[in-house]
């Protein structure tokens, strides 16, 4: 899916029916993120569903938000700014959150006071036409940024007279960080990843792929390989892991040859890479997850932000 197709959907979104705004609050529940919803109605009748279709507007109108990106991809790993990343509703990394979150929407608390929920804003409906192969799909924009505000020197006139203004208010912007289209999620900023609580799930990938490369038996120094992985921006490398690099690597001589390719040390014996220097670490973590490449016209290695099949 494309961004002719996302262009589609906010074309289309004057076409929405059983429109919702719901305000999110999201809490920390040891590792795992809480989802609390809170439904709220916009005066006069008619305000929210002209509030969406001011959205669509500033995506494909004049303001041309859309234009900003180059390419739709699917997630792995890499933060370019000028990609929208997608990825199921299903997928190991977010499925989880994914239904805490929906769960929230379908449920929400109207008795608590709306302005404790100030995590993001979220408009659900339903579009009455198709998009692509989508029937009617469900659509859900969110926007990250905290709807609730404070004015500071403030006022309004009446009477004759500027008195400021000191309640809390509702400021919905025409921004959004994550799209949903049926069953696809697509991240327009990185804030999607705090949404979904995406650094737990990557650091658990990365375990998991430790564990592989352990087993593999490539290294010489499986601990100090295990450290260095779990550091820095690391964890998040191992969503775009390639298993058959992995495999490829398990033989001796592909090892060798690769190691002198990449410039990555090999044990005394010659046999396995020396993982007890943490740049010989760094190395195979890149080569692993799709991050070091061949330049096609000079053969030396290089380093890049990832890898994606060629069209």
């Amino acid at each position: 899916m494309s961004l002719e197709f996302l262009r589609s959907v906010f074309g289309n979104l004057d076409k929405i029916t059983n429109q919702s705004l719901e305000l999110l609050q999201m809490a920390d529940n040891d590792g795992k993120v809480g989802y609390a919803c809170r439904q709220v109605e916009l005066k006069p009748d008619g305000r929210l569903k002209a509030f969406i279709g001011e959205i669509g507007e500033s995506y494909i109108g004049k303001e041309k938000k859309l234009d900003k990106y180059q390419s739709v991809c699917e997630y792995d790993g890499t933060t370019n700014a000028r990609t929208i990343y997608r990825l199921s509703t299903t997928d190991a990394l977010i499925s989880e959150a994914y239904q805490w979150l929906a769960f929230a929407i379908d449920h929400t608390n109207q008795s608590n006071n709306a302005f404790d929920y100030k995590s993001a804003f979220i408009v659900d409906g339903q579009l009455t036409v198709d998009i692509g192969h989508c029937h009617n799909p469900k659509i859900k924009l969110i926007s990250m940024q905290n709807p609730v505000i404070n004015l500071n020197r403030k006022f309004y006139y009446h009477k004759g007279e500027f008195i400021e203004y000191t309640d809390k208010m509702l400021s919905l912007k025409r921004t959004i960080d994550v799209l949903i289209v049926g069953d696809m999620t697509y991240f327009f900023t990185m804030a999607g990843e705090k949404l979904f609580n995406m650094e737990r799930a990557y650091k658990l990938v990365c375990q998991q792929k430790i564990e592989e490369i352990a087993l593999a038996n490539i290294v010489n120094a499986p601990d100090q390989f295990s450290s260095k992985a779990k550091t820095g921006h690391n964890p998040r490398y191992f969503v775009s892991f390639n298993p058959e690099r992995l495999k490829a690597l398990q033989d001796r001589r592909v090892r060798m040859a690769i190691a002198k390719q990449f410039n990555i040390a090999l044990d005394e014996k010659g046999d396995r890479f020396d993982t007890t220097n943490d740049k010989m670490s760094e190395k195979i973590i890149k080569l692993l997850c799709n991050r070091g490449m061949t330049d096609p016209f000079n053969r030396i290695a290089v380093e890049v932000d990832g890898a994606r099949r060629w069209q």
